[in-house]
């Protein structure tokens, strides 16, 4: 895709992390409407380059619009909000990094990332960096695992550990 294409067809305001489109299409795009569509959180946008019409995700055309280099890296949401796309909410990640801020998963039950209930009534807590997962001890409490899991995020991660 070309950044003078990109341009050309859509604005982009860092401030707010909304792409609006320059020009009218056939159907219902119109100048100056929100560009995309939300699927699972994220927003993608449809783009026409080079005569295929390609679905982008629109972080990532933020990003090129923005530095001019297209990331075949992964960008991470500081905030978590998979739909926030301002330029300032935007960094450059590892699979690793951006799976640690991600929240706990829908369909915990403990409450608590990285807090697993065993059989026998304890809590484990795990953590997991390049698809390892390291097993930080066996607790009485969860709030005793998540705190375990808390120091080792924050040991392995840095500033991309999220708690919950």
């Amino acid at each position: 895709m070309m950044l003078d294409k990109l341009r050309k067809t859509l604005s982009y305001d860092p401030a707010t992390g909304i792409f609006r489109w320059r020009t009218n299409f056939v159907g219902q795009v119109r100048k100056g409407d929100v560009a995309g569509s939300l699927s699972l959180g994220y927003r993608y946008i449809r783009f026409r380059s080079g005569g295929v019409q390609k679905r982008y995700l629109a972080s990532k055309l933020a990003w090129f619009y923005m530095t001019g280099v297209y990331p075949k890296f992964e960008l991470d949401h500081k905030n978590g909000q998979r739909d926030d796309n301002r330029f300032k909410n935007l960094r450059r990640t590892t699979r690793s990094q951006n799976l640690a801020n991600r929240r706990k998963n829908k369909n915990n039950t403990t409450g608590f990332k990285g807090v697993v209930l065993l059989p026998h009534g304890r809590w484990r807590a795990q953590i997991i960096q390049n698809y390892k997962h390291t097993h930080l001890g066996c607790f009485d409490s969860p709030i005793e695992a998540h705190a375990a899991y808390i120091k080792a995020a924050r040991q392995m991660f840095g500033e991309y550990a999220r708690s919950g």
